[in-house]
């Protein structure tokens, strides 16, 4: 459950990223009306919530655990930043797709 949540928030937040890119693509314009119909301003309140109830179970398994679910968040939002914007890296793509 706590790894599902984790990856809803990274979806969440990876659909908040794109939403403006993704409403121009005819295949993807569904992702942004996700997050149109949630609320533009909601988005980032559901990705803490997501991530932070992901983290507080993974405390009931361990540390470890706690710490494996950091490392997938942190590189599925490098994956999505508009800063870093790993997806359009040829090999980061490629390689963190696979993870």
């Amino acid at each position: 459950l706590a790894l599902s949540l984790i990856s809803s928030a990274s979806y969440c937040y990876n659909s908040y990223t794109d939403s403006a890119t993704d409403q121009r693509n005819p295949n993807k314009r569904h992702y942004a009306e996700a997050v149109k119909t949630i609320g533009y301003k909601k988005v980032p309140y559901i990705f803490f919530l997501l991530a932070t109830a992901g983290i507080v179970l993974g405390f009931l398994i361990n540390i470890y655990f706690v710490a494996t679910l950091g490392v997938f968040l942190l590189i599925n939002l490098l994956y999505s930043s508009p800063i870093t914007r790993f997806k359009d890296k040829f090999l980061l793509d490629i390689f963190l797709a696979a993870f």
